[in-house]
């Protein structure tokens, strides 16, 4: 094979192997996925749930769901307000599609959070579903 075509080939194969390696789980160890369908579900079977909203004030404003607590992921006190929080409680952790709360359950496992579920495509699933927000 031509050295000019093998080098790039090389360095594809390697960039590849070390993406691939590095995929993770989306939710840390004892975590939960859920989509909204079913994040409503468990809602409704399981009442001491703490439901966290990690978007901002404004996006909460718009539409959240019933008893959420909203706790903004770019606030520079984001860490300081989860450390507040009981880490052993049950939480329902959402933002709008899932990529904010992604990285916040990173956060909230390094924490030391044991029980978390995540609606892992945000609100905006729940409300492709039809499902009920308070405004």
């Amino acid at each position: 094979m031509n050295q000019k075509i093998l080098v790039p080939v090389v360095i594809l194969l390697v960039a590849g192997m070390i993406f691939y390696f590095n995929l993770g789980p989306s939710v840390p160890e004892g975590y939960v996925d859920f989509r909204a369908v079913e994040a409503q579900e468990q809602l409704a079977q399981s009442k001491d749930v703490k439901i966290l909203d990690i978007r901002t004030p404004a996006e909460f404003q718009s539409g959240h769901l019933q008893g959420a607590v909203n706790v903004d992921y770019y606030a520079k006190d984001f860490e300081d307000s989860l450390k507040k929080l009981d880490k052993n409680a049950q939480y329902l952790v959402y933002c709008r599609t899932g990529n904010r709360s992604s990285s916040a359950l990173k956060k909230m496992h390094k924490l030391g959070f044991t029980k978390v579920w995540h609606m892992s495509r945000g609100i905006e699933d729940w409300k492709g579903t039809g499902l009920p927000l308070k405004q």
